[in-house]
């Protein structure tokens, strides 16, 4: 339902952003720049993707 609706889920979400942090040099040089540090919050419960 989520593909006839052009949306996605959290999974999803996640799916992508890791894809263009490992995948694009300069995505990932700019986030290293700008923090430092990073927080979060609930992580126990975060999936193997979300870890990524």
């Amino acid at each position: 339902k989520l593909t006839e609706n052009d949306s996605i889920d959290l999974d999803d979400l996640l799916g992508l952003a890791v894809a263009l942090v490992q995948g694009q040099e300069g995505v990932r040089a700019v986030l290293q720049s700008r923090y430092r540090h990073v927080m979060v919050d609930e992580f126990q419960d975060a999936s193997g993707q979300a870890k990524q």
